[in-house]
Parts: structure tokens; C-alpha cells; sequence
């Protein structure tokens, strides 16, 4: 899927989080789960998600993908046949400081190489599977690195978060105009 428009990379910082869609198989299982049934065709609910940051002055994208985090340019990231549904940024991250901090952070992770947390994704459909606490998966990851920041969730996201929550929830993030065209 084409995006329809141009993004003004110019507007974003670091720790901005990136939520994306596909007409995929695996987007339409995601938005089944995670928003009911009868959105599952929906396009512009999140399916995915990455964080922004700044290494050598050039801007990229943290994520977590079936091969663990994963670090890779903000083009190739919007060119992998993704649609970008919303750019959202926390107030917190106006300051310079905490971004340092959180960039940092995330910098050990890309050190260490995370695995990814099959078992997290299966525990949206089965609640008996437990989550791995060591590895995460995409929202996961967005939600535990800003959370680290001080950064206030609904009790709900500690046991699971989904790209769509992410999307939606209200407390202190707000919606960044990235759209040229």
C-alpha cells in the first residue's frame, strides 16, 4: 500500500511514536484481536509500531519485528508497504534532556539485541499463555521505553498494549501533523 502523501520529516523528533497499517494477513489478525472483529478491514487502526531516534544526527526508527529490535531509516521504514496511520508525541519529550536520557536507553537495547515476544502476541487470544517479561513485541516495547520516562497508562497497558491503544489513549500524547500534500 502506497502512502498518499509526503512525510515532512522535518516535524519529528526523537521519541515520537510511529503507528502504522497493512492490508496484510497478519494487520487484519492484529485489528481483529485488538479492536473486535468488525474492524479488522480498518486501515487507519495501528497495527504496528516504532519510536524515532537520533543517532549521528540522522533521524531512524527503533521497532520490534519477529527477529527482535530492529533499527532502520525513516524512508525504508515508510517504503515497506506500510501506511502510516498517526505520528503521536508526549508532552515530556518537549524537553531536550529526558530525549537524551530515553535515547540512551534505548541505545543499550540495540547493544544487547532484544528478542521478540512471541508469547505476548499469542496471550492477546489465549489467556493462558503467559508473557515473557525478557523479550517484547512492538507496542510492548513502544509502551515499557516511555513508560520508563514517567509517562502515566491506563493499569491495563502493564499486562498488554496494543498498537490501537496506543493509537487512541489520551494522556498527554497528542497527534503530530506529519503530512505534506
Amino acid at each position: 500500500m502506497k502512502q498518499k502523501f509526503k512525510i515532512n520529516y522535518e516535524v519529528l523528533q526523537p521519541m515520537d511514536l510511529v503507528l502504522t497499517s497493512t492490508s496484510g494477513i497478519k494487520s487484519v489478525f492484529v485489528r481483529g484481536v485488538t479492536t473486535g472483529g468488525k474492524n479488522m478491514f480498518n486501515k487507519k487502526l495501528a497495527t504496528h509500531c516504532g519510536l524515532v531516534i537520533n543517532i549521528h544526527d540522522q533521524l531512524l526508527m527503533v521497532e520490534m519485528i519477529g527477529r527482535g529490535i530492529n533499527i532502520v531509516s525513516l524512508n525504508d521504514y515508510t517504503n515497506r508497504k506500510k501506511y502510516i496511520v498517526a505520528v503521536r508525541r508526549h508532552y515530556i519529550y518537549i524537553d531536550k534532556y529526558i530525549r537524551e536520557i530515553a535515547q540512551k536507553r534505548i541505545a543499550l537495547d540495540l547493544r544487547y539485541s532484544l528478542d521478540y515476544d512471541f508469547k505476548g502476541i499469542y496471550s492477546f487470544v489465549n489467556s493462558r499463555v503467559e508473557d515473557d517479561v525478557k523479550r517484547y513485541y512492538c507496542s510492548e516495547y513502544c509502551y515499557m521505553q516511555t513508560a520508563a520516562d514517567g509517562i502515566k497508562y491506563p493499569d491495563s497497558f502493564a499486562d498488554k498494549v496494543s498498537p490501537y491503544d496506543l493509537q487512541v489513549v489520551s494522556n498527554g500524547f497528542r497527534d503530530i501533523d506529519f503530512k505534506i500534500g
